[in-house]
């Protein structure tokens, strides 16, 4: 039964012993460790072709993973940096997730760490890239502060943003569920998080303060605007012109830290939004695993804690 090219064979062994010939062959040319042949004779045969070995089964010792944490880490990192599809890999590896789960092959911590580590690179070089070009162009605050705040913004919220990817990948049921739910839920954050929209209705107003896209922009303008005692000319025919106290008085400059304050109305407690930022990283990542271990998506596993069934097909 030779697996065909570029298919997986975990799926081509299953699709193989979905024969009953098949199955009868392996049965046949089975062979059961001494240890497990005296519990079998030790328990009675069920009639329904089940046999339950109870907890005595648990002397044997016999390990839940055949391989240790380092060894299933360093496997799945390299498979996991072959493969990066980010939102798109929990609903189309799911099946085979939990089949090499319930195999014994990896721990899903285990899954999840390495895949995180695995796309932790790309998630630090595309934002860095995007940021040394488009910086200068649009010709920023210049100050070193600035700019590596700047970037140190923009790669937390790219992972941040991740996560809520992550999880939304794990709660789908297949890859065009995700898709609509991602976008749904990008351009509902991207509407409100006051970028593209100043003035938003009073019943969606609250809306912001769920947006990602709302911490990290007024993390990156309290950057611009507060570091390296930043001034600004007063332009008399702006409407910002009578808001701002130095600009009203009469003076040509106004500094970045009263336009944040008056004119833009940004969040100015900085540590406040990077520690929000940093809540919806964690929060997300946790919902994403705690979805991928226990939420199944109608997977049935046959195997209790304390009880083994073996099959006697």
């Amino acid at each position: 039964y030779p697996c065909p090219v570029q298919y997986n064979p975990a799926d081509h062994i299953m699709d193989i012993v979905q024969d009953i010939e098949v199955r009868k062959r392996v049965v046949e040319a089975f062979t059961i460790s001494d240890e497990v042949n005296a519990l079998l004779k030790k328990n009675s045969i069920d009639k329904k072709n089940e046999i339950e070995i109870e907890d005595e089964f648990e002397s044997l010792k016999i390990p839940k993973f055949a391989t240790g944490f380092w060894t299933q880490l360093r496997v799945l990192f390299y498979r996991t940096a072959l493969n990066k599809k980010g939102l798109l890999a929990f609903p189309a590896e799911r099946v085979i997730i939990n089949k090499e789960r319930a195999s014994g092959s990896y721990r899903i911590s285990t899954y999840f760490l390495a895949k995180t580590m695995a796309e932790t690179p790309l998630l630090i070089t595309l934002p860095t890239t995007f940021i040394l070009i488009t910086y200068w162009m649009a010709g920023l605050n210049p100050n070193a502060g600035a700019f590596f705040g700047f970037l140190f913004i923009e790669i937390l919220a790219v992972s941040a943003g991740e996560g809520i990817g992550l999880f939304v990948g794990t709660v789908s049921t297949d890859i065009d569920t995700g898709m609509v739910i991602a976008t749904v839920s990008l351009m509902s954050m991207l509407l409100v998080g006051g970028f593209f929209a100043k003035h938003v209705p009073v019943f969606l107003s609250w809306l912001k303060y769920l947006s990602l896209f709302y911490y990290a922009f007024n993390a990156c303008q309290t950057f611009e605007l507060s570091t390296g005692n930043v001034q600004f000319q007063c332009d008399p025919k702006s409407e910002f012109n009578n808001i701002l106290p130095s600009c009203s008085r009469g003076s040509d400059t106004v500094s970045g830290d009263e336009i944040l304050k008056y004119a833009l109305g940004a969040e100015t407690n900085f540590g406040f939004t990077i520690g929000l930022i940093v809540v919806i990283w964690v929060v997300f990542r946790v919902a994403a695993y705690l979805t991928l271990r226990y939420v199944k998506h109608g997977i049935n596993r046959s195997i209790a804690k304390n009880k083994i069934i073996i099959l006697n097909t």
